[in-house]
């Protein structure tokens, strides 16, 4: 790792300090930085905003430090990493934000969250409640940008396959937003770039850092935002979870609906980033293919919510808030393997690690394909109709309360 530029104004009075990695945003970050201006209206100072450029080639350094300079206190760092150095942007940001804050006269707290992203109106003032409580971790609500999964709903060529997208794109996003709701209220302190998190010094000593996650092959895995919270949850860290809604990008996800690619190269250790830059090209597919694609999602939706009990190590409180029997097994059956498993390395931390996928690959395979289809059904039967979607997706509020899905 090379850093060849730093301008780093003086952290003063500030007592929000963000971190923002990028690479080529310069399309996204006027959308982050005004989404960003919005919520800093309700405090009576300026965050302060850390950029880090990592290896950007279109002119999203300069828009940066001019946009941001309009309403708040703006620092850059250029990060010179490989390109699938995973984390390592945000992981210099946060190391940096760290050394500043350690040396203020009052508290601060740290956060971060991607380029792409856009947050709540509230987003600062929740951080502010946050800075006053005695919590380690500050957690948000996150869905994707409906807009874009509409936009490509629209490109479908007929009433049938716009049907399909809708139960594919919003469905499975709907589906994640309950389940992301259901492992918060049970004590995981989530930590996800797409939707932001601040902490405190004594959260990130808890997190042991903000560092690489390795596989057992020495491969960088993905999912270093996740293991700052699952390490910190592991030493006794709590988390605050806000109200508001932040919203991440989609892009990946409609990226890798009909092509080869999901927006990462697979390795034997896992997923390592693979940068995925935003496209008008929607994909367009028949009714049948959407439907194996809803299929392969909701899969995999299931698959990492039992990897993330797992990994956060709430299972029991997991399975205090479902009511579903075979999602019950499906959870015991994980945890008893999860507990069984010698780790190596980093690999507990990291929720994209192959460890963790066999674990789950074994445990669905327990169930039984009888007990495999009752869940899915169940499931797929608690999705809201077409029109329910559609209301879901379009609806402009920051306050989105989660659906009982398992009740």
């Amino acid at each position: 790792m090379t850093e060849e530029f730093r301008y780093i104004p003086a952290l003063e009075s500030s007592s929000l300090l963000l971190v923002i990695p990028f690479f080529n945003e310069r399309l996204a970050i006027p959308s982050i930085l005004a989404s960003l201006e919005v919520s800093s209206r309700s405090l009576g100072e300026n965050p302060y905003i850390l950029g880090v450029n990592h290896r950007s080639s279109d002119g999203s350094e300069l828009i940066f430090g001019e946009q941001g300079s309009g309403f708040a206190k703006v620092g850059i760092i250029r990060e010179e990493a490989d390109l699938k150095s995973v984390g390592i942007p945000r992981q210099t940001g946060i190391r940096t934000a760290v050394e500043m804050v350690s040396k203020a006269d009052h508290k601060v707290v740290i956060g971060s969250i991607d380029a792409d992203s856009r947050v709540s109106s509230q987003f600062f003032a929740e951080a502010e409640r946050f800075r006053l409580s005695t919590d380690d971790f500050l957690v948000f609500p996150t869905r994707n940008d409906q807009q874009y999964f509409l936009d490509c709903v629209d490109t479908q060529d007929d009433a049938r396959t716009r049907a399909s997208a809708i139960k594919t794109l919003v469905g499975i996003d709907w589906l994640k937003y309950q389940l992301r709701d259901v492992l918060l209220q049970a004590g995981a302190v989530e930590t996800r770039g797409s939707g932001g998190y601040f902490f405190t010094l004594a959260g990130y000593e808890k997190a042991v850092g903000h560092k690489p996650v390795y596989a057992a092959d020495g491969t960088i895995v993905t999912g270093e935002s996740n293991a700052v919270g699952i390490r910190a949850k592991r030493n006794g860290a709590n988390a605050m979870i806000s109200s508001y809604v932040n919203t991440a990008s989609p892009r990946r996800i409609l990226k890798a609906i009909g092509s080869s690619t999901d927006g990462y190269s697979i390795s034997s250790a896992g997923k390592t980033y693979n940068t995925v830059q935003a496209d008008n090209n929607f994909p367009t597919l028949s009714v049948e293919r959407w439907q194996s694609q809803y299929e392969a999602m909701l899969y995999g939706a299931i698959r990492t919510f039992v990897i993330k009990a797992l990994a956060y190590e709430v299972v029991p409180n997991v399975i205090e808030r479902i009511t579903i029997p075979t999602m019950k097994r499906l959870l015991q059956l994980s945890e008893k393997l999860y507990q069984d498993t010698g780790f190596v390395g980093d690999e507990r931390d990291a929720i994209g690690s192959r460890t963790y996928i066999k674990i789950f690959e074994q445990a669905w395979e327990e169930i039984g394909e009888t007990n495999q289809k009752t869940t899915l059904a169940f499931i797929t039967g608690k999705l809201p109709t077409e029109s329910g979607l559609l209301e879901w997706a379009s609806d402009p509020s920051e306050l989105i309360s989660a659906d009982k899905l398992f009740s």
